[in-house]
């Protein structure tokens, strides 16, 4: 209960900071929704490095209750950008609910997370910086690229063999390309969380 309630404060505390500056209107909307998706992900893998990653079953559940439950009364302004188009927040906490339930050791939890984080807001940068074709409705050429690559770095970082880091970034980055309305943040981490348990299983 203790690593839960932890957590919970630290993700209450990001929340209540990335609201500050949306209402005081420090930066775009775009900039910050993106900056928040980083930094929850740097809070969940902070929380579980300093606790227990398996208390996201419960944070990441809960969350998700609350945050879909409050959605039509109280909307996040740190997410306002993209509020009607997407439930990114929700998927978040909940992809990040089904990685702690699935995941076997902290390494791949951290490696789910800081896919999730990362190599999904560099989709989004090099989607729109970089020209090129789309492979489905707003999904481009470059931010799956973009996606791929820092996946991989993210696995090899970690020490994962390169069957493996491959394998994975192909997997997540296709989710990334299928799913709408900010699933992802939901699909990329519950992919990344089955292949890599069922590689230890196999291996």
């Amino acid at each position: 209960m203790h690593a839960v309630i932890v957590n919970l404060l630290l993700i209450l505390g990001l929340i209540i900071v990335g609201e500050i500056v949306a209402r005081l209107h420090l930066m775009p909307p775009s900039i910050l929704r993106k900056l928040m998706h980083i930094a929850t992900g740097g809070v969940v893998i902070f929380g579980s490095i300093i606790t227990d990653y398996k208390a996201y079953v419960i944070v990441g559940i809960f969350l998700t209750i609350v945050i879909a439950a409050s959605r039509p009364f109280v909307p996040m302004q740190s997410v306002s950008d993209r509020f009607n188009k997407s439930y990114g927040e929700v998927f978040f906490a909940l992809g990040s609910a089904i990685a702690a339930a699935i995941c076997t050791s902290l390494t791949d939890f951290i490696a789910c997370i800081a896919i999730l984080a990362l190599a999904d807001t560099a989709a989004y940068v090099a989607g729109h910086l970089v020209t090129s074709p789309l492979l489905r409705d707003t999904k481009s050429t470059a931010g799956s690229a973009a996606c791929c690559i820092v996946s991989l770095i993210i696995l090899l970082t970690l020490g994962y063999s390169w069957g493996v880091a491959i394998i994975v970034s192909l997997y997540v980055t296709v989710a990334e390309i299928v799913s709408d309305r900010g699933s992802d943040n939901a699909a990329i981490p519950t992919i990344a969380a089955i292949l890599l348990t069922v590689t230890h299983v196999i291996s």
